[in-house]
């Protein structure tokens, strides 16, 4: 490529050189410039264009490239655009999906369309503005909502087995507890049924197990603290270690008419009235006796009550005998006409230390009933001066020899406020006409079991 060279040269400077046929005028230019053609750079390409050929050709649909390829370069190509998420291609364009659809990242613009899929919710899902949201705790739903339709809504459950509404919410049962399923915590709170433990169980680790020994009144709470059995214990009478020949009735009585003149220490034989209630206080007393059966005219027999110590001597009130002197025929001439009402005490009995435990009278009883109206026994812990309710011996017809069992409850259920257990005392009731009823080896039981 030729270049011209313009120099501009001051006159003196060409003399000085010599340069002699040289026309130049000062400031005349050398050209420098490429001679052979005028043309300048090309411009670089556009965005989504690249090279082929020296020439910025657009990209492919779905493809692009950054501008500033030069196409005075290589040949360049464009980069195929991959959809995000929740994308499709749409005449090679990636486009949104529908709410409620969704699809995978990577399809690719520059081929074929492509589709978004529904969305199915979870199981405890439902849709909230084409969105599956998890359904809130104590709810349900099942799996399988179409996300691209209405809002769905969630169920709330009902309550399992052993559990109960409480504002609003299935929540468990107190151990020892129980409740049938499906209940609905939409609607109001509900219970949990407890079963109180029968008689003879009690409460371990909120369940009701049979006693091991001894007894338990029924009642107790499984839902609360562990109980205990009560151990059978004699506490005074023929079993016992206090009050031994007392309970098998070995010691004479004293008698009286007089409620104020009890013995301390032996049985007291009560008269109450006579006659039907006519005499008062009259003579109608239990008696001691060794032979275990009775004196009078009409009793029918002379079998022994087959107590263990009746050899020792058995209490006995002998209406029949106390009415006739035992002669036949010979009503009201005896030392004490019927009807009778008398009562055997004890002796003072101290029950320190169990006003919390149930208490029972265990005896041998022999009778032959023909109008008796009440044969029990009481309990008093005040020294006689109030009793408690006489429990009565069940009556059955004809002559009965059997071993009795009296419970007289728990004294803390009922204690005068006078109580004073070292002063208690038992009594033996007989309210009737004819014929007899004896009592045998008696022992006072704590926590008696049969």
């Amino acid at each position: 490529m030729a270049a011209t060279l313009r120099l501009n040269l001051a006159p003196s400077l060409v003399l000085a050189l010599g340069l002699w046929g040289c026309t130049s005028e000062p400031n005349d230019t050398v050209d420098t410039a490429d001679s052979d053609t005028g043309d300048t750079a090309p411009d670089p390409c556009a965005a989504d264009e690249h090279v082929v050929d020296h020439e910025c050709i657009a990209c492919e649909p779905g493809s692009t490239r950054d501008a500033g390829d030069d196409p005075a370069g290589d040949d360049t190509t464009c980069e195929a655009i991959l959809c995000d998420e929740d994308e499709a291609v749409v005449d090679h364009q990636c486009i949104a999906c529908e709410p409620g659809t969704a699809n995978a990242a990577g399809d690719d613009a520059t081929g074929d369309d492509t589709t978004c899929e529904t969305v199915f919710c979870e199981i405890d899902e439902h849709v909230v503005d084409h969105e599956c949201v998890a359904c809130d705790e104590g709810s349900y739903n099942d799996a399988g909502d179409d996300a691209t339709g209405d809002d769905t809504t969630c169920q709330l459950a009902l309550c399992a087995e052993n559990e109960h509404v409480v504002d609003g919410a299935c929540v468990a049962c107190m151990p020892g507890s129980t409740n049938a399923q499906d209940d609905d915590p939409s609607g109001p709170n509900t219970e949990c049924d407890v079963e109180f433990c029968d008689e003879n169980e009690r409460v371990e680790a909120h369940a009701c197990v049979a006693c091991a020994g001894g007894i338990n009144a029924p009642g107790d709470d499984p839902t609360g603290e562990d109980t205990t059995c009560c151990d059978e214990t004699p506490i005074w009478g023929a079993a016992a270690l206090d009050g031994t020949s007392d309970g098998q009735f070995q010691n004479g009585f004293v008698f009286t008419g007089n409620p104020g003149s009890v013995s301390d220490t032996a049985w007291t034989a009560l008269s109450i009235n006579e006659a039907g209630g006519a005499v008062t206080p009259g003579a109608a007393y239990w008696v001691r006796n060794t032979t275990g059966y009775s004196a009078g005219a009409y009793w029918g027999s002379t079998n022994t009550l087959p107590s263990p110590t009746q050899a020792n001597g058995v209490a006995i009130f002998d209406s029949d005998f106390l009415d006739n002197g035992g002669q036949q025929g010979a009503f009201g001439m005896g030392t004490s006409p019927s009807p009778h009402h008398g009562e055997l005490i004890s002796p003072l009995i101290d029950l320190t230390d169990y006003d919390e435990v149930p208490l029972t009278a265990v005896f041998f009883t022999g009778y032959r009933d023909f109008d008796i109206t009440s044969f029990g026994v009481s309990l008093s812990v005040n020294d006689g001066a109030t009793w408690g309710p006489v429990q009565e011996v069940p009556l059955v017809g004809g002559i009965v020899t059997t071993e009795t069992v009296l419970p007289l409850g728990t004294l803390t259920d009922n204690l005068p406020q006078d109580a004073d257990l070292t002063q208690s005392r038992l009594k033996v009731v007989f309210n009737g006409d004819y014929y007899y009823a004896m009592v045998d080896d008696l022992t006072l039981y704590a926590c008696y079991s049969p």
